[in-house]
């Protein structure tokens, strides 16, 4: 995202809309946020003294933001933005149905801005108008340098539900899923690792869930799909390992699980930003 671009996210009364945004320590950016009335906040720049926190009433809602000095563990600038939109009556005098992320540049050697947007389910937000590349999605704790991080792969995408329907979900068949998170992360290191099975795979249903019936396979059963559905597996192979050598340290675990792993087509030892150093060949692991 280069300095002074625009990021804007769909109006919604209800609901919040928050943004993750990185730029090199070398920079020096100032912020504002516009609402979709066209009613802006000031201009806010680093607030390396004091509080970096502000809040800001627009009539299209509330906005904070929080601009400190440089992080200590990496040099760079952090900036948090919390927007709460609020409806009814500027709504109606609304000029666009976006909020703008505005940048300013004081100095700029490298211009390049990392946004990541989060939103709940009562205001489902996304990024609009240009941008530089859509990727480095791959969130925390996965970003973390000595977590092993599971990216998901599709064995499965037709079944037969507790009713008996036959049932398919639009993931395409023996390649990483559409909705696993690609790296690698924004200093450059590589995630994530590896890719295991993530969809759709059958799981524990607690008697305490509310799970669409298409879902559930039987009384216990029921599938899912998400990397929180191939990190079982990579903790698994990694219990396994830790039995044969209970001193292996999570280097030596990833050193060992990228060897036996490979992007399906692709020479092994590769790094891909889907796949990781690719699928892991449980049998090629050295145990």
């Amino acid at each position: 995202m280069p300095a002074g671009g625009v990021r804007t996210v769909p109006w919604s009364g209800d609901g919040e809309v928050e943004l993750n945004v990185w730029y090199p320590g070398a920079d020096q950016l100032d912020v504002a946020v516009a609402g979709p009335s066209g009613a802006v906040t000031p201009w806010q720049g680093v607030r390396s003294r004091g509080n970096p926190f502000m809040r800001y009433e627009l009539p299209d809602g509330t906005v904070e933001v929080t601009t400190p000095g440089a992080v200590a563990a990496n040099a760079d600038h952090h900036v948090l933005v919390h927007v709460r939109p609020r409806g009814g009556g500027a709504a109606a005098h609304r000029l666009s149905r976006s909020w703008r992320l505005r940048l300013r540049g004081h100095r700029v050697h490298s211009g390049l801005v990392d946004a990541w947007l989060l939103s709940d389910e009562r205001a489902p937000a996304s990024f609009t108008g240009r941008f530089v590349a859509d990727s480095m999605k791959v969130g925390s704790p996965g970003t973390a340098t000595s977590a092993l991080t599971a990216a998901a792969y599709t064995t499965k995408a037709a079944w037969v539900d507790i009713d008996g329907d036959a049932r398919r979900i639009a993931f395409d068949e023996d390649t990483i899923a559409s909705f696993s998170s690609e790296g690698p992360r924004r200093d450059g290191h590589d995630k994530p690792d590896v890719a295991l099975p993530g969809a759709m795979i059958a799981a524990s249903l607690s008697r305490d869930a509310t799970l669409e019936r298409p879902f559930i396979l039987d009384e216990r059963h029921v599938l899912l799909a998400g990397t929180s559905m191939a990190a079982p597996f990579l903790t698994g192979l990694v219990a396994l390992m830790l039995q044969q050598d209970p001193t292996l340290g999570p280097e030596q675990a990833r050193a060992a699980l990228r060897s036996a792993a490979a992007v399906p087509g692709a020479l092994a030892g590769g790094f891909d930003p889907k796949w990781g150093y690719g699928l892991v060949h449980a049998d090629k692991l050295d145990m």
